[in-house]
């Protein structure tokens, strides 16, 4: 009886640190699941302000580029038309001095040289206008070069800035990258694809409208005829995931995703204003979105 009691006590305890351990594995993994979420909140609170600060520095850089283009594009207009000024006066100068050296060769009857006489007044007549004109041009082509150089001056300053957005970003995209290859369903697909349920398609759904900066909205709004399946295609493509990964995603063979993508570029371009560019990729322009 002693024995029986014996292990009978040892199995009970047995149990009971079975029971012990399990309860703390599953207090590590509520612990675990605490920490990630969190850390998701932060990253996405991260990008958030990373994109917000960089479209409001790019925008700032965008009209400040845009001013300089339009006062560079007034210049060279300026420029041109100086040119072709102190050309025409330059070929009216040898065409005088042709007509006088023949007037005094005397190589001319009296009615040629009264001609020649009222061309050169003609071309001295033009000569005073163009002369005119390129003192004119002249002015305004110091008052915008002047502009340009303290436009020059202050894009320098804004170009720094514009490389730390595009350093923003990348972090940005680098973390936005490192949330996704750490879901367990992608980490799951990138192993092993398979055909994946409408729960699983909603599941990547909201993972990219929240990691990619609204994804699927702004892809929804600018092509509100998008299909399920389209949009299922832009989101993989988002994903980096490959077409023959794509095919066992779909249950297709490659060469029908291919098929697929062609068609989703048709659409798209048919849908955007200006059309997609012809070297423009549906992979390059998915993933620039």
């Amino acid at each position: 009886m002693s024995l029986d009691k014996g292990k009978e006590i040892i199995a009970y305890k047995e149990k009971y640190d079975h029971q012990k351990l399990i309860t703390e594995q599953q207090r590590l993994k509520l612990e675990k699941a605490d920490a990630q979420r969190l850390l998701f909140i932060i990253t996405i609170c991260l990008i958030v302000v990373i994109a917000v600060v960089a479209y409001l520095y790019q925008k700032r850089l965008v009209r400040k580029e845009t001013t300089i283009r339009k006062q560079s594009e007034q210049l060279q207009d300026y420029m041109l038309q100086l040119h072709e000024y102190e050309t025409q006066l330059m070929q009216n100068n040898r065409y005088m001095n042709e007509l006088q050296e023949q007037i005094s060769r005397q190589e001319v009857n009296a009615e040629e040289i009264e001609s020649y006489r009222e061309q050169i007044d003609s071309l001295q007549s033009e000569n005073s206008r163009l002369s005119e004109n390129i003192n004119t041009l002249q002015q305004h082509i110091a008052e915008y070069t002047s502009k340009l150089d303290k436009a020059r001056r202050d894009t320098e300053k804004f170009r720094s800035i514009s490389e730390e957005n595009l350093n923003l970003k990348q972090r940005e995209r680098m973390l936005a990258d490192y949330l996704v290859d750490n879901d367990s369903l992608v980490k799951e697909l990138r192993e092993k694809c398979r055909v994946l349920d409408d729960m699983e398609w909603e599941t990547l759904e909201q993972m990219c409208e929240s990691t990619y900066g609204n994804f699927v909205s702004r892809l929804q709004s600018i092509c509100p005829t998008l299909t399920k399946q389209e949009l299922h295609l832009c989101i993989l493509i988002k994903l980096r995931f490959s077409n023959s990964q794509m095919s066992e995603i779909f249950g297709v063979s490659v060469s029908s995703v291919s098929q697929k993508k062609f068609r989703l570029k048709k659409h798209l371009s048919d849908s955007l204003e200006g059309g997609l560019p012809e070297d423009m990729t549906l992979d390059r322009w998915v993933a620039e979105f």
